[in-house]
This record gives structure tokens, C-alpha cells and sequence, in this order.
């Protein structure tokens, strides 16, 4: 099963993927929004939870999500560390790749990159 993991909200970014292009794709500029400030904007439950609620699915599949999760990689290595029997794919805008271990980034079945929106 798939599982997509927030582990934080906040980006160091404004790719068109996240802000320009969905306002597009729904055609709205989502001025009547209404946004709950008060969810966490970051994985609100320990590690240990995780592992736990995953004990039972021999093959999951842990998407990291955001956000930019790079922006938390303590906690992303520790979900890798703690869930081994798991696949692993992130979406990240990438600019932080070069501060993950190879030994991380090889334990990825896909990372998915965003269009910065240039054209050749």
C-alpha cells in the first residue's frame, strides 16, 4: 500500500507545481480559501507510531511528501532507519539532494522532480 508521508508543510520554494499551476488546474484563484492554521506543519506523530502502523504491511510504500521534505532530513533518515522493509520515492524540488547521504538517495525507488517552468 502507499503512504504519503508530510513531514513538514514548509518549503524553501514557490514551484508552479504547488502555487501557480493548481490555481490553473481548478481555475480559481482560491481567494474564499479557507486554511486551517492550526494543523501542525510538521509529522505530528513519533516514528515508533509510524513503524508500528506499518508492522503489519510487508511491502508499503512511503512517499515523502510536503512541503519540502528535505527540509527535515533527521526525520526522514529516521523513518528510513526505522522502516528498512519499506520502498521510499520523495517529491522535492532537489535542491537539497547534495545534503542526503548516497546511501539514502540510493534507497530511493523514484524521486520526483517538479517543472521550474522554463521552456528551451
Amino acid at each position: 500500500m502507499n503512504f504519503y508521508v508530510t513531514l513538514t508543510t514548509n518549503c524553501n520554494m514557490k514551484c508552479k507545481y504547488c502555487y501557480g499551476k493548481s490555481c490553473e488546474d481548478f481555475g480559481s484563484d482560491f481567494h474564499d480559501l479557507q486554511i486551517d492554521y492550526s494543523l501542525p506543519t510538521a509529522m505530528a506523530y513519533s516514528v515508533q507510531t509510524l513503524q508500528n502502523f506499518l508492522r503489519d504491511d510487508a511491502y508499503p510504500l512511503l512517499v515523502f511528501y510536503g512541503g519540502e521534505p528535505l527540509l527535515q532530513i533527521p526525520k526522514l533518515k529516521a523513518v528510513m532507519d526505522a522502516i528498512p522493509w519499506a520502498r521510499f520515492v520523495i517529491q522535492t524540488n532537489g535542491l537539497l539532494l547534495d545534503k542526503l547521504e548516497t546511501g539514502y538517495l540510493e534507497r530511493f525507488d523514484v524521486i520526483l522532480l517538479p517543472s521550474m517552468g522554463t521552456k528551451p
